[in-house]
Formats: structure tokens, sequence, C-alpha cells
């Protein structure tokens, strides 16, 4: 297998905090957002494929106001 020119399989790997429109490893989404956070949802697939949800607030009408408002943002973000 021929080594890619430039590439350094030793060399650290620097995270830049920045939008992109690629998959991000979920658990580094979430370390990311320790500390950061007044509340949380999180929806997403587990390991088996099948929904998984959470969230720190109690108040299911808080929790659909945080998810439509996240909806709210993507639907009217341009996709450069």
């Amino acid at each position: 297998m021929q080594k890619a020119s430039g590439f350094n399989m030793n060399e650290k790997i620097i995270y830049i905090d920045n939008e992109t429109n690629l998959d991000i490893d979920p658990d580094r989404v979430i370390k990311a957002a320790i500390g950061k956070l007044e509340s949380v949802a999180i929806v997403g697939y587990d390991k088996d494929g099948k929904l998984y949800m959470s969230s720190s607030c109690g108040d299911y009408f808080e929790i659909n106001y945080l998810l439509d408002k996240y909806k709210q943002l993507i639907m009217n973000t341009e996709i450069s």
C-alpha cells in the first residue's frame, strides 16, 4: 500500500471548532458540549439503529419547543 504524499500517521490531529456538512463522531459532539449548556435534548440512533432520545429537561413542552427551534434554524440555513 502506497502512503499518501504529505501524510504522516504519527502527526497529531488538531480539531477545529467549525461548521461542516460532514458527519462527526457523536461522542466528539457530546464532549464538545460539556459545560456549555443550560439544558439539552439528544436525539439520534443507537448502535443497533434504534431511535434514541434523552433530555435534561423534564418539561415535554420545553423539549418540543427546543426541537422545533432547531428544525426552524436548519430549515432556514442556506447550504453552500
